[in-house]
């Protein structure tokens, strides 16, 4: 991607060195890239935040607002300290939902 970013940037200079189609081949490889790199992002964003760290089938937090004392120990420990502090903890047994709004 960098060097078909700097043949597409320094036009002139990939013409004289590689000949007229560098440019629209270089154009069309970046833009190939930037479509795959997007792909990964997508599905590494979905796998990382709702697929692993042992919540399956996906994280529900996002749905409803609420997770476990013990997963809020677990991802969120300074969050959980400063609602504890607020009294807002929610159960000391660890199954109760915490609302996280």
């Amino acid at each position: 991607m960098i060097s078909t970013g700097f043949v597409l940037w320094f036009k002139d200079i990939a013409h004289r060195l590689f000949g007229a189609q560098a440019y629209d081949v270089a154009f069309h490889l970046h833009s190939l890239e930037s479509v795959l790199a997007l792909i990964f992002l997508l599905v590494g964003h979905v796998y990382h935040v709702h697929l692993a760290g042992g919540i399956k089938p996906f994280n529900m937090v996002w749905l409803t607002g609420q997770m476990s004392r013990d997963e809020m120990h677990e991802h969120h420990p300074a969050e959980l300290e400063r609602l504890d502090a607020a009294g807002r903890g929610g159960d000391t047994n660890g199954d109760g939902p915490i609302s996280t709004r």
